[in-house]
């Protein structure tokens, strides 16, 4: 569609003359009664005239839809009237407006115009300086696909910048930055900006929204980028945030094949002589490759790369701040930088992505897990100082990490995690075939990640349960403490007194304010749904019988709610139906000598279902009763 010359206006605006707004135009303000209560300021954003018109005439169906009239100013910052409740019918919509091919709409309005309107949405420069810091000191480093120095010298230029030279890709990932720290930032601080703490959950929805909006607009699928790959790296916490695995999925297998579009999966050409760019060309590989495997871990499905057999050199040891266009400073493996970490997790998950070797035929055989866990073992002993043990750090007197550089702690949690988890999910179909070496295995893996937790914490309790960071990477530590406490306290072991009091702290830890005693309406759905999971676990050492009433409906009636992580409806039923200890492989207790279940009713995908951290939590009550009467006949007997 070719718009008239009047359309849109002759003189460039720049950025800040669209978002110009006074800071004291945030909060919340009831005086309006056709505003929600997700309002962020006071009064709308006035746009240019020219911008109005379109948006009011592209508009006019939506109108009509909400009984709204035809006259009514819009402005991305204003809501609609709500919808009454004598809603209109399909035909009586189309009747009042007729369809015409040639009424243009906003699907027909060039990128310019999208440009302007998801401009319109940025918060005033001081509250986006403020969001921008905040992602780059508490977010970053979890995947740390983002050059911090270049990042900001782009945004230090947005204000000035004129529309028209706005880049939409980059725009996305500004927002989902945006979207990231409106989530997790402290309402205080929020509140110092100018920010009402009660608009923080719809803001990062919004600001998510416009971020997707942003790809779109730009062309992302048409003409792949390196940074429209950043956006999706950074969005994976969003997705695990809000537990929309199935987005994140979809989105993976989209930037997957974008990424072999821009020949990520080889090592860079001798055209590309910046140093930079092709530094964070091997960070997007590894981190795409990284989630593509974990998500095959997870969901027991075959991952789409075979990244082991990449040639792609791992992200170098060095800070952002040695890395330019012109030369990059690597670091050697014994000092500390803000790489460490995606190094070692680039090295690990390549040694990961061997387990599906032939679809994962080899899955069941012992001499190939073993085989896999020893590369495993290779890597970790080769572990500098900052990533060992804390306990041998202190007796080896280790050197103190550098000042601001607690997140290299963290990072070594996250590692370790992955791997613990991970080696209780590869010995499982084992542990009735080889039970005391496996178990031991087992249990030493889960000392692993509830030691390091721990070290983390008892220097200041109280500020190790405020810490953002905690609650960032809160899948990650719930998933570990689930799967691990499940497999302890099924097994009971001699420490499970103690392994319950460990598994309470990290619940304790995450526990949210209880409701109504703020107005911060922000929930974390991966830390309210697990710590669900994490007291029912709990219940199985608290309750001595497990009696269901004749009304309870059973586990197959959680099929629909589990179905996106088990592949549809139909599989989680059936994983559901089998969900009975006996299926489990777990049941070789010695009565009167003889094993109480034979080695030929473990269950390898039981097992994996069981392990499966997206799963857990979602067995109903006639699971818990059937598990207790075997562990109690079982430890009756010992």
């Amino acid at each position: 569609m070719v718009l008239p010359a009047s359309t849109l206006p002759s003189t460039p605006l720049s950025v800040a003359a669209i978002t110009n707004t006074s800071e004291d135009d945030y909060g919340f303000t009831n005086s309006q009664p056709n505003m929600l209560s997700d309002q962020v300021r006071t009064s709308p954003t006035i746009l240019d005239s020219d911008l109005q018109s379109i948006i009011e005439t592209r508009l006019r169906p939506m109108q009509y839809a909400r009984g709204s009239p035809s006259s009514h100013q819009y402005s991305p910052n204003t809501a609609p009237p709500p919808v009454k409740e004598a809603s209109l019918s399909v035909a009586s919509l189309a009747l009042q407006n007729p369809f015409s091919s040639k009424t243009p709409t906003l699907f027909d309005e060039p990128q310019l115009f999208w440009k302007r309107y998801l401009l319109s949405l940025l918060p005033a420069q001081t509250q986006a300086d403020l969001l921008v810091t905040y992602f780059f000191e508490n977010i970053n480093w979890i995947y740390h696909a983002i050059h911090a120095p270049s990042f900001r010298a782009q945004y230090s230029m947005l204000w000035s910048k004129s529309v028209e030279d706005v880049d939409l890709i980059w725009l996305s990932l500004l927002f989902i930055m945006f979207s990231l720290s409106s989530l997790y930032i402290p309402a205080p601080m929020a509140e110092a900006a100018g920010f009402e703490v009660s608009d923080l959950a719809a803001l990062s929805h919004r600001w998510y929204s416009a971020s997707r909006q942003s790809l779109q607009s730009g062309g992302y699928e048409s003409k792949p980028t390196l940074i429209q790959l950043q956006v999706f790296i950074v969005t994976q916490l969003y997705w695990y945030g809000t537990k929309d695995i199935e987005a994140l999925n979809t989105h993976l297998a989209q930037a997957i094949r974008q990424g072999q579009a821009l020949g990520l999966d080889r090592e860079s050409p001798p055209s590309i002589s910046d140093c930079l760019e092709r530094e964070l060309r091997h960070r997007v590989w590894w981190d795409l490759a990284g989630a593509d495997t974990f998500q095959s871990l997870c969901l027991g499905r075959p991952p789409l790369l075979q990244s082991h057999l990449s040639n792609v050199p791992f992200p170098s040891n060095c800070n952002d701040v040695d890395i330019n266009s012109v030369c990059a400073q690597v670091k050697p493996l014994n000092e500390p930088t803000e790489m460490s970490m995606h190094h070692f997790r680039g090295r690990i998950f390549k040694v990961f992505n061997k387990l599906w070797l032939d679809n994962g035929a080899n899955l069941g055989s012992h001499d190939f897990v073993s085989s896999i866990d020893a590369e495993l073992t290779a890597i970790t002993d080769q572990f500098p100082w900052y990533f060992k043990d804390p306990a041998r750090s202190v007796e080896s007197k280790a050197p103190a990490l550098p000042p601001n550089f607690g997140f290299v702690l963290w990072g070594h949690h996250l590692l370790d995690s992955c791997i613990a988890v991970q080696r209780v999910r590869m010995y499982r179909p084992f542990l009735q075939l080889k039970a005391g070496e496996m178990f031991q295995r087992c249990v030493a893996a889960g000392s692993s990640t509830l030691t390091l937790y721990k070290a983390l914490r008892s220097p200041d309790e109280a500020r190790f349960r405020r810490s953002d960071k905690l609650r960032i990477q809160a899948y990650h530590v719930i998933s570990a403490a689930i799967v691990l406490a499940t497999f302890l306290l099924v097994e009971q072991p001699a420490n499970a007194a103690s392994i319950r009091h460990d598994i309470e702290m990290i619940a304790s830890d995450l526990q949210p304010p209880a409701p109504g005693t703020t107005e911060d309406k922000r929930s974390i759905a991966t830390i309210d749904d697990g710590l669900k999971v994490l007291h029912q676990i709990l219940s199985i050492s608290d309750d001595k019988a497990y009696n269901l009433s004749q009304d309870t409906a059973g586990p197959a009636a959680l099929a629909p709610g589990i179905s996106s992580v088990f592949g549809g409806e139909a599989t989680a039923r059936r994983y559901l139906e089998r969900c009975a200890f006996k299926y489990l492989g777990c049941d070789d207790v010695i009565h009167n000598g003889q094993p109480m279940a034979s080695a030929t009713s473990a269950s390898a995908s039981s097992w994996e279902a069981l392990m499966d951290p997206s799963s857990w939590g979602e067995w109903g009550d006639g699971f818990w009763a059937e598990l207790d009467l075997a562990m109690g006949e079982g430890s009756g007997e010992m």
